[in-house]
């Protein structure tokens, strides 16, 4: 955190901006954890027999992910596509000082990515895919088809839906979540196999991975409630709300409602309104 601080997630080698962390409660520490979520979604790939392996994420951010795949299988080309040409530039710069050379940073929208058609041997999206709106999931599983090799796999890792709020506390956990992260609601899982089916795909494998992740969540609201907490109270004095900028954040106002949502995010799982759930898909060889 105090890398983070003084020199921004980009450059503090430290993993906390990827994903939830799996199985924290029996890691040796929480960046093996982290990494652990990245290492079960390559595993899921499948990719035995194949030398080369060329893989994709699509809405890759700031190439965390990509970076992190890409020193895992120094043989294969890690290819991340983002909408936004400022988190490509930094995931450049990142990819550059760890001196991988087997990654590819694209700018563009993954309903109609500048790629070939059976142009991957793996699709993982890990926790980036629940920014598509739910109108939109069956076009992004089309255009995933569309460029994933016959008989390859694509797995997802992403939160979802389980049912709606009762009342007004559950409603405002939730809200907290969208608003602070930027995100719209998730689909059910059973929206997300749908749209995924719908677009070609055979789902090969659905588990609800909550418990895997549950510790993870917790330590989130710890860690926002010890240090994000303080933070955003001394960035109130005048003169040094910049506090909060080498973290990622834009105003005060930002990082007073990313706060909500990791306060908020624990309480989504544990009363049963989310889940987090692992989706393996193939598409079929012929």
């Amino acid at each position: 955190m105090v890398r983070a601080l003084l020199f921004g997630w980009a450059r503090a080698n430290h993993p906390s901006h990827l994903h939830y962390a799996w199985d924290l409660e029996c890691a040796p520490s929480l960046d093996f954890a982290i990494l652990e979520t990245t290492r079960q979604a390559v595993a899921l790939l499948d990719l035995g027999g194949i030398e080369r392996p060329h893989l994709f994420e699509p809405g890759c951010g700031i190439g965390g992910g990509v970076t992190q795949v890409a020193a895992m299988l120094p043989a294969a080309t890690v290819t991340g596509l983002s909408l936004v040409e400022r988190q490509l530039e930094i995931g450049r710069a990142m990819a550059n000082r760890r001196k991988l050379q087997n990654i590819d940073l694209v700018h563009g929208n993954y309903l109609s990515t500048p790629f070939p058609d059976a142009h991957f041997d793996g699709i993982f999206a890990i926790e980036c895919l629940v920014y598509a709106p739910i109108a939109e999931k069956v076009a992004l599983c089309r255009e995933l088809f569309r460029i994933l090799r016959p008989g390859r796999t694509f797995v997802s890792f992403e939160p979802s839906r389980l049912r709606d709020p009762r009342d007004e506390t559950e409603r405002k956990l939730i809200q907290n979540v969208l608003d602070g992260w930027t995100m719209p609601l998730p689909p059910t899982a059973v929206e997300f196999q749908s749209a995924a089916c719908e677009a070609g795909f055979e789902l090969t494998r659905c588990e609800d991975a909550t418990t895997h992740v549950h510790e993870s969540a917790r330590r989130i609201a710890a860690i926002a409630r010890r240090v994000l907490a303080p933070l955003a109270g001394i960035a109130r004095v005048p003169l040094v709300g910049n506090v909060v900028v080498p973290l990622g954040f834009q105003s005060l106002r930002h990082a007073q409602r990313f706060l909500q949502a990791c306060l908020s995010q624990v309480g989504v799982f544990e009363a049963g309104l989310g889940a987090y759930y692992v989706h393996v898909f193939r598409k079929p060889a012929s």
